[in-house]
């Protein structure tokens, strides 16, 4: 069976990609209007990514607006926000959000956590767990954005990572583990963390179990005390209803007492 022949970039769509790479915000510009799509197809790098790859935020502005498809991804699994996050950039970075970039989109390279976790960024990590990054999302190779931090020996960004829960005990899919791992490398800074985040986590973990036993019984209690005081409605209204028969009664007794009188009278 044949391959489908892959399209290759027209002259125009070339420029506009050498535009977007070199900043050239002018150029870009023009081809836009001449009706030149952003969303061009058979280049390994894609208009969109090549500005963010050289932080021109305000050509990414441009293209965006000129209808890219923020989340479009080259055959290398390379994106925009990929490329903004390995930049630092960001600008960039929230200009892409801002136009609903997947922030925990996975391409063939990871997510755009993981790869500023290799890098050690921290404002980038920041950033991006601010906007809503997954911690501990695990990618199809296996690997979270802790386990590659700690394999590049980011003690910084482990200790960052660690803060913003990600999970020591969490074994992917090749059976590795953060605290399996820091074992195997026998960093003492990064062992350290790892360490000082298993007894956190491990007294969260306990804290979480005592405070949903306390809220059980609670609810036993609240539950217990309703019953209760509904025991105790029921018991008054049928101690109500008895007077009320009673008194009934009485009136009936009296009644007849009172015609007994009248015709002995």
């Amino acid at each position: 069976m044949v391959a489908p022949k892959v399209k290759k970039p027209s002259v125009t769509e070339m420029q506009l990609l050498e535009a977007c790479q070199t900043g050239d915000k002018t150029s870009a510009n023009s081809l836009l209007a001449l009706g030149v799509s952003p969303n061009i197809s058979g280049a390994r790098l894609l208009p969109l990514a090549a500005a963010a790859e050289g932080g021109h935020t305000r050509i990414v502005q441009l293209l965006l607006r000129a209808g890219a498809s923020v989340d479009a991804t080259s055959d290398t699994g390379h994106t925009a926000l990929r490329a903004a996050t390995l930049l630092g950039d960001a600008d960039c970075i929230l200009a892409l959000l801002e136009a609903g970039a997947d922030i925990n989109l996975e391409t063939a390279r990871g997510t755009p956590l993981v790869a500023a976790s290799t890098s050690g960024d921290c404002d980038t990590i920041k950033l991006l767990l601010s906007h809503g990054a997954a911690v501990d999302v695990e990618t199809k190779s296996g690997t979270t954005a802790l386990l590659v931090a700690m394999h590049a020996k980011q003690a910084a960004t482990v200790q960052l990572l660690l803060a913003h829960g990600a999970s020591v005990h969490r074994v992917n899919a090749d059976g590795m583990s953060a605290l399996k791992l820091a074992q195997e490398l026998k960093d003492p800074s990064i062992s350290a963390w790892i360490l000082q985040a298993q007894i956190g986590q491990a007294a969260d973990e306990v804290l979480a179990a005592s405070t949903q036993r306390c809220t059980a019984a609670e609810l036993a209690s609240e539950a217990e005390q309703q019953q209760v005081l509904q025991d105790l409605d029921q018991a008054m209204n049928s101690a109500r209803r008895q007077k009320q028969t009673k008194i009934c009664e009485l009136r009936a007794e009296i009644e007849q007492l009172r015609h007994r009188f009248v015709r002995s009278g």
